[in-house]
């Protein structure tokens, strides 16, 4: 068996450097934990993604966890898209083409066959805007899946995506909307069946911006003698199965969870925030050029 989280954020971009410091330690220490096989470096694109990486391979250098050279990038749509290298020179080429609004999500396969990546379809169903389903509609999940990869079957943040919509007033003073928004974050955490078997291959992965988020990854029955090969063994698009982290065994959800759904949240609206300004400045920069 190999375990893969193929969707992990290393989450230092434009952090003071001691907090940088302390939250790679903390990598670290969750890695050492865990004991995974594989994570990806899944960086959004417009937070450093080359640097994320490089950061999170030094941190892993003495560590039997490879880190997979990745970015979690968003098109001119506003969907995010997960590219998976396999080396360093393939991943500073395909972020050549990955820059933030200048793809088109419905050009995903020949961005990922130019680049020789591997393409996920990352949160589909997710409530806020950077999902396929919210800009394009179910029609459009089912026009993308046989194009990608993969598609998340799991992706963590809908375990505190869950529990948040029991905390938010907005919601709580609208059930029509909370009753949407539930729905969503559940199809983030479990993707229907319906849309899995559209797919080519289905993943299981933290989307962790903080480390003690590694909660639930996949795993696939693939012998250890493999691991040199992982790139072949990801294109050929085994089937995972849930694999509970150390973490997750170690963790109390209940006691902990205000403080995590917070921290995960804020997380997630600086990041709406900061990738608004960025597509307004270059709808700006398009009509002045």
């Amino acid at each position: 068996m190999l375990t893969f989280d193929l969707h992990y954020h290393t989450n230092v971009y434009l952090t003071r450097p001691a907090t940088r410091k302390k939250r790679l330690m903390r990598h670290l220490d969750i890695m050492k934990l865990n004991k995974l096989d594989f994570v990806a470096s899944t960086e959004h694109g417009y937070k450093a993604p080359l640097d994320a990486w490089l950061y999170l391979v030094d941190v892993a250098k003495d560590l039997p966890t490879h880190i997979i050279p990745g970015v979690e990038a968003v098109s001119k749509e506003g969907v995010d898209i997960i590219f998976l290298y396999r080396n360093e020179d393939d991943f500073r080429n395909g972020l050549k083409n990955l820059k933030p609004f200048h793809w088109s999500v419905w050009d995903m396969k020949n961005v990922a066959d130019a680049t020789n990546a591997i393409s996920v379809i990352a949160h589909p169903f997710t409530p806020g805007t950077s999902g396929i389903v919210t800009q394009a509609g179910v029609a459009g999940l089912r026009r993308l899946l046989p194009d990608a990869d993969y598609v998340e079957a799991h992706n963590g943040s809908g375990l505190f995506l869950t529990r948040s919509a029991e905390k938010n007033p907005t919601l709580a003073a609208n059930r029509t909307l909370k009753k949407i928004y539930q729905q969503k974050a559940r199809f983030t955490a479990d993707l229907p069946r319906q849309f899995v078997a559209g797919a080519s291959g289905a993943t299981i992965s933290s989307d962790a911006h903080f480390p003690e988020h590694q909660l639930i990854v996949g795993a696939a029955n693939v012998e250890q003698s493999q691991r040199d090969n992982w790139f072949e063994v990801l294109k050929q698009r085994p089937e995972f199965s849930r694999h509970l982290t150390a973490r997750y065994h170690e963790c109390d959800l209940n006691r902990s969870e205000d403080r995590r759904t917070l921290a995960m949240m804020q997380c997630i609206l600086g990041e709406a925030i900061y990738k608004k300004r960025l597509k307004t400045l270059h709808k700006f920069s398009r009509s002045g050029s």
